[in-house]
């Protein structure tokens, strides 16, 4: 179900309701009021990104820092509607400038027109219709089979070649964000940081804007970013990321039934891919169970 349907049904469902209390409820009930304020909320295209943004910052309507929201909606001329509300469900109380400053000291150039494009006519799953881990596994089986049919893992001059920057984005470690990866592009200036300072780490967000710039429109908003949270976007960028590095069918392949710790350990390093992300591919690809996946990781 989409999110628009749902919102539908709500609508149709408190419509209704409303109108068979009719007389029986007061004109000032809850119900009522509730009902009026969202009316206005919605007819009023500021008051609607505003109250979107205080919800997705985990207030209810009216009780969150209105001075705090107002200067994270006045990033969104910068950094683009959608990749403000990204952050603020992450929990990333980052301001535009803090990015431009992140983007100055540890940034690399890029272009987007030099890295790999989107086939227009690959059939995908329409976007918000199904799961999200749907969206980012089938996009990343239609770009392996496009480019690196082999199952072979990603190096990373071909994995920087395909996001268009330099292979240096993902070797020089030293040079990390302090607040998330995130690529900014406008007409001044395309750069991208990265966050971890680990190898796997880096690798493994470089897809996920990968993911982030092939699933939205180029141009569209000029922020891409990587959180923790776990958004609809955010879901569908993992998912891409771990198909993508390490393909399920090609980690099958090398590990031949043998699930040992020890030989998911030399999968990691063949793929170049995180212990976790190994274990779970294996675990939501029903090869592991997951209380295996819990024991091992209380172990670590």
């Amino acid at each position: 179900m989409t999110a628009a349907t749902f919102e539908s049904a709500v609508d149709a469902f408190v419509e209704d309701a409303v109108g068979r209390l009719g007389k029986r409820i007061a004109a000032n009930c809850n119900l009522r009021v509730l009902v009026g304020e969202l009316a206005n909320d919605r007819a009023d295209g500021e008051r609607a990104a505003f109250r979107r943004l205080e919800a997705m910052l985990g207030s209810d309507p009216g009780e969150g820092d209105a001075a705090a929201i107002r200067r994270r909606l006045s990033d969104a001329h910068s950094l683009g509607e959608y990749a403000v509300l990204e952050l603020a469900a992450g929990a990333a109380s980052v301001s535009a400038a803090k990015l431009k400053t992140d983007l100055d000291r540890v940034g690399f150039d890029f272009r987007s027109g030099d890295g790999v494009a989107r086939d227009a006519s690959a059939s995908l799953p329409e976007w918000g219709s199904t799961e999200a881990w749907r969206i980012g596994v089938a996009l990343a089986r239609e770009l392996r089979e496009r480019e690196l049919p082999n199952g072979n893992p990603v190096t990373n001059p071909r994995l920087a070649e395909m996001a268009g920057a330099s292979e240096r984005v993902l070797s020089d470690t030293d040079s990390a964000s302090d607040s998330l990866s995130f690529e900014w592009e406008t007409p001044e200036r395309s750069g991208v940081a990265l966050r971890s300072r680990w190898a796997t780490g880096r690798r493994f967000d470089l897809a996920r804007l990968l993911a982030e710039r092939l699933l939205r429109p180029v141009g569209a908003e000029p922020l891409r970013a990587v959180t923790r949270s776990y958004t609809y976007g955010q879901k569908a960028q993992r998912a891409f990321a771990a198909e993508f590095l390490a393909p399920i069918d090609a980690v099958d392949a090398f590990l031949s039934g043998d699930y040992s710790e020890d030989r998911q350990q030399e999968a990691t390093d063949h793929f170049q891919v995180s212990w976790y992300t190994i274990r779970s591919l294996l675990v939501n690809n029903h090869r592991l169970g997951r209380q295996g996946a819990l024991d091992a990781l209380d172990r670590m």
